[in-house]
């Protein structure tokens, strides 16, 4: 009984002492750790022995160690690191990584040959600099020498496409998206019609025409450009009822004067064979800015 007593007064000695031991340790220990906690492991291994590695402030550090974030290796973190760049660099790759990826290769090559017979866009084509625009349009007048970049007239042909298959004609989207007219559904009015009929059928869009109209010009940028160099500017103005004139061509380059300074303009109107849309009178103006325009 002696015996047992006198180990219960041992231990509760040493345990004694191990706390004295312990607290004499006790500085600013818990808010360095707290702060190194996220840097990992290595915050740990560098300790600050004069604040004190063992504070009771950071009683949850054996808890933190044990844990899988602060057991790794600096080699591990070093190959998990390589490892996901190499995924992120795998995943990147298998993405899209150029225009081609969104169409067919058959699509594309209609696209190349869609300019007519003898006209084949090329891959790598340079754009035009405003010395052969000079050259082409106020020289040569040779109109059939312009062209897309093969990538603006695949997204071109792929936009009439799509145009043609929702609007009755090319005109109809047009006055509806330059001109900003109504639109309606065609509608069936036949004998044979059925409205249960209609209702599930693919009626095509159609451009409400006013009676009279206020609005007969419009000058906006053109979505798919000529291939030309980044500070040239593609415009088209859109004409109703009658062909483009010298008062149009003049109105328009007012309008480009207000957006910015124009170094020089070039402006020409196609002739009917080498027009994407006939049905509407319009012209092509091309601007040479100091300064490179969002376009």
């Amino acid at each position: 009984m002696t015996k047992i007593n006198f180990l219960s007064a041992f231990v509760m000695l040493l345990v004694s002492s191990s706390s004295s031991l312990v607290s004499s340790f006790s500085g600013n220990i818990a808010v360095p750790l707290r702060r190194k906690a996220h840097h990992g492991f290595n915050a740990f291994i560098k300790p600050n022995y004069r604040s004190g590695f063992y504070s009771r402030k950071n009683q949850n550090f054996i808890s933190l160690l044990s844990s899988s974030k602060f057991t790794t290796s600096e080699e591990e973190q070093r190959s998990t690191r390589l490892v996901q760049q190499q995924q992120q660099k795998s995943s990147s790759s298998s993405s899209p990584s150029c225009w081609k990826d969104a169409y067919t290769p058959e699509f594309i090559e209609r696209a190349r040959n869609s300019l007519g017979p003898g006209r084949k866009l090329l891959d790598n084509a340079p754009p035009f600099g405003w010395s052969d625009l000079v050259q082409i349009v106020r020289q040569d007048q040779n109109y059939a020498a312009l062209y897309r970049s093969l990538e603006m007239q695949t997204k071109y042909v792929y936009h009439r496409d799509v145009q043609n298959e929702e609007w009755e004609s090319f005109m109809d989207y047009i006055l509806h998206d330059k001109f900003k007219y109504e639109k309606k559904r065609t509608i069936d009015t036949s004998e044979n019609y059925d409205e249960g009929e209609y209702e599930n059928d693919n009626k095509k869009w159609q451009a409400i025409r006013p009676k009279n109209l206020q609005n007969t010009r419009i000058l906006v940028p053109n979505e798919f450009p000529y291939h030309v160099e980044s500070n040239i500017e593609h415009w088209c103005l859109w004409r109703l009822q009658d062909n483009v004139n010298d008062e149009d061509i003049e109105w328009a380059l007012k309008e480009l004067a207000k957006v910015d300074v124009a170094l020089d303009t070039i402006h020409w109107t196609n002739p009917p064979h080498l027009q994407s849309v006939p049905e509407i009178y319009h012209a092509h103006i091309l601007c040479l800015r100091r300064r490179t325009l969002t376009r």
